[in-house]
């Protein structure tokens, strides 16, 4: 009886226990180990594939949800290609944005005609008033 009650007591000590509530999906997906490594190619589909479907650039967020960094590590990251030419700012936001220079021309022009119209538009509501 002595060695049934100790296999018992060591069951239960491996049991996992059962968190309250619902547990969201991306705590339980195992993710792949990511190379600590982010090469420029990587980096630049980044920053298109956001300016293309969302029309903003890139930020540490980004990052640590695509290759596991720390918040730190990201931004040195992004600072770190924006150096080296692949990356540029517009201005200072937070947190920073940065998006792929070889469509610098582009993003520029988009951005002076997005403040165009914000200020036509807010011209005309004034004088409405």
């Amino acid at each position: 009886m002595a060695f049934d009650s100790s296999l018992t007591n060591l069951q239960n000590r491996n049991v996992l226990i059962q968190p309250e509530g619902i547990v969201p999906n991306d705590e339980l997906v195992d993710r792949p180990i990511l190379s600590k490594r982010i090469s420029k190619k990587e980096i630049e589909e980044l920053a298109v594939q956001r300016y293309r479907t969302c029309g903003q650039g890139i930020d540490f967020s980004d990052i640590t949800k695509n290759f596991g960094y720390s918040k730190d590590k990201a931004q040195s990251r992004l600072k770190y290609y924006s150096r080296q030419g692949t990356l540029f700012t517009l201005k200072r936001t937070s947190p920073q944005r940065y998006y792929p220079s070889d469509w610098k021309k582009g993003v520029q022009d988009s951005e002076k005609r997005s403040r165009s119209e914000n200020y036509r538009f807010s011209a005309r509501s004034r004088e409405s008033l």
